[in-house]
């Protein structure tokens, strides 16, 4: 395919109206920007539209929820484009008529930049210089399928939620929304990209969100560019723990962990704030000690005081105690109330599994009750470790 080049910013799932949740009793400085985090994450994607000096903007669905009240999340998309329509760069918003249904105020108008695809307006062709580049088709449903172009074709369809199969028409590029994580998927060797939400809301989301930057050569090759645009950035670190682990030298592997999760970071301008899960697996004294919920609040207090002041605020959430297979079977075969405790609820567990029907009903003793009750037994009749 012979093409203009041309380069255009995809994101989608901007979810404006759903803040950050999970993470309690934050320090008031923190909560501000964990609170505005959305707002935050978002506004950066147009920053980068501008830095970047692309030639469009795709939005590709979820930047509202039709359902909420709130002129906050209208009023600041209208800001953002405006602020587009000053440097000559057009936004192309998929599923607009659905998301700002009842939301957009009548006082306020759109701005001369963004495009709706709304009604019959499903298809547009953005032009370069009265030259035209690119056809952007919003699909609503996938029996809608695109009509055959000589132009780079981008269809766009702000709500998919499984695989794109059996289309026949050509697509260049799938603009995709309706997930919070990046993914890309080849489909007869054209490209289908999630960009995923440009904040995770969640400990969940783990990892980087942001948006995607698409550069379209004159062969009509397609390169995608990730950016980071995450203001808070859930992650989790696993810790092992052997059996002659002191407790000095736990609380070293954890501050040793935390500095290099800091220094990795940092090469990440957008990330103010890590919110971190931990799994610590692995037995010994140390283990036992950590199972203690008054040693583990205690840890983690120490954690977020040393750290939630330097830049970025590392924020312990959870630690999550895994013992070690060994350690437990050790511990069974103990004559004492903790070996009595486990020997009879592997029983439990073993009489369950066995009795237990094969139907789609979820196991009554999953592993993930399982092992709070492990953790519960080991805390309330394992014998105390004393410092080390």
């Amino acid at each position: 395919m012979d093409c203009r080049p041309f380069r255009f910013l995809h994101a989608a799932d901007f979810r404006l109206d759903t803040p950050c949740f999970g993470v309690p009793n934050l320090p008031a400085d923190l909560r501000r920007s964990f609170v505005d985090a959305r707002y935050t994450a978002a506004r950066r994607v147009f920053d980068t539209a501008i830095e970047r000096n692309i030639d469009f903007v795709i939005l590709a669905g979820g930047l509202l929820d039709s359902q909420l009240p709130g002129l906050r999340g209208p009023l600041f998309l209208i800001e953002q484009c405006s602020r587009l329509a000053d440097r000559g760069i057009k936004v192309y918003w998929a599923g607009a008529t659905f998301e700002t249904q009842g939301r957009w105020p009548d006082y306020a108008d759109v701005p001369s930049n963004l495009k709706l695809f709304a009604g019959d307006q499903t298809d547009r062709v953005h032009r370069q210089h009265g030259r035209p580049v690119a056809r952007l088709i919003a699909v609503r449903e996938f029996s809608t399928t695109p009509h055959d172009s000589d132009m780079f074709t981008i269809a766009i369809h702000p709500r998919c939620t499984r695989a794109i199969t059996g289309v026949d028409a050509r697509v260049d590029y799938w603009a995709l929304g309706g997930q919070s994580e990046r993914d890309t998927q080849t489909l007869d060797g054209d490209v289908a990209h999630f960009p995923g939400s440009p904040q995770g809301s969640t400990p969940n989301e783990q990892g980087p969100h942001g948006c995607s930057i698409v550069t379209v050569d004159a062969n009509g090759r397609v390169s995608i560019e990730p950016v980071a645009t995450d203001v808070v950035r859930w992650c989790h670190e696993e810790l092992a723990l052997s059996s002659m682990t002191s407790w000095d030298e736990m609380l070293q592997d954890f501050e040793q962990r935390l500095t290099g999760l800091r220094e990795e970071l940092a090469a990440t301008s957008s990330v103010e704030m890590a919110i971190i899960n931990w799994t610590a697996t692995g037995g010994g004294l140390s283990m036992q000690r950590l199972l203690q919920p008054r040693f583990q609040e205690q840890l983690i207090r120490r954690l977020n005081e040393r750290h939630q002041q330097q830049s970025p605020a590392l924020w312990t959430l959870e630690i999550e105690t895994v013992v070690d297979p060994h350690q437990l079977d050790d511990w069974q075969h103990e004559h004492s109330s903790l070996g009595a405790f486990l020997r009879e609820l592997g029983q439990m567990s073993d009489s369950l599994c066995a009795s237990h029907a094969p139907t789609p009903t979820p196991h009554l003793f999953n592993d993930a009750l399982r092992k709070r009750v492990v953790n519960e037994g080991i805390h309330r009749l394992g014998k105390e470790p004393q410092p080390s």
